[in-house]
């Protein structure tokens, strides 16, 4: 998927990533979304993007959380409970 695939992807959904991180290249899953219905407009004008990293709301911590898309393995989509 592109960067641009997965932010689309992520404003409308819920959807497990998992990446290696840079700092120890540790496998991390994380459950995460920009969709307005987890985080608000204020909110996600405070996440700073960088070109090779996307910002994401982590659902279950309710933390802003990042990755680098050459670092990400995978993305899994979640069905959101209405």
């Amino acid at each position: 998927m592109t960067p641009e695939e997965i932010k689309k992807f992520l404003l409308e959904s819920i959807a497990i990533v998992t990446f290696r991180k840079v700092e120890d290249g540790k496998i991390r899953r994380i459950t995460c979304t920009l969709s307005k219905d987890f985080v608000n407009e204020d909110d996600r004008r405070k996440a700073i993007a960088r070109e090779e990293v996307l910002p994401v709301w982590e659902v279950e911590l309710k933390q802003w959380r990042s990755f680098r898309f050459d670092k990400m393995i995978s993305m899994e989509g979640v069905v959101k409970d209405d």
